[in-house]
C-alpha cells in the first residue's frame, strides 16, 4: 500500500503527479479539482480558497503533508 501524501495549494496538479511517480497517493484539494487531478487522487475542489483549506486539513486523514503554490 502506497503511503498517503496531502496536497494543498491553488493548484496541485504537477505536485499530485510527482507525487505518484515517487510512489505516494496523492489526496489533494485545490481551486480547479480538474478532471485529470482526480482521475489520480482523491481530489476536493476548495470553493473557498484559501480558507478553505483549514477544514479540508480537518477533514482529511492523518499524514504527512504539503502546501504548493499556483
Amino acid at each position: 500500500m502506497s503511503p498517503i501524501l496531502l496536497i494543498a495549494g491553488a493548484s496541485v496538479r504537477a505536485a499530485a503527479w510527482s507525487a505518484a511517480r515517487a510512489g505516494y497517493l496523492p489526496v489533494a484539494a485545490d481551486r480547479f479539482g480538474d478532471a485529470d487531478l482526480s482521475s489520480l487522487a482523491q481530489a476536493t475542489r476548495l470553493d473557498s480558497y484559501p480558507d478553505g483549506l483549514v477544514d479540508w486539513l480537518k477533514s482529511a486523514p492523518m499524514a504527512p503533508w504539503l502546501y504548493t503554490g499556483a
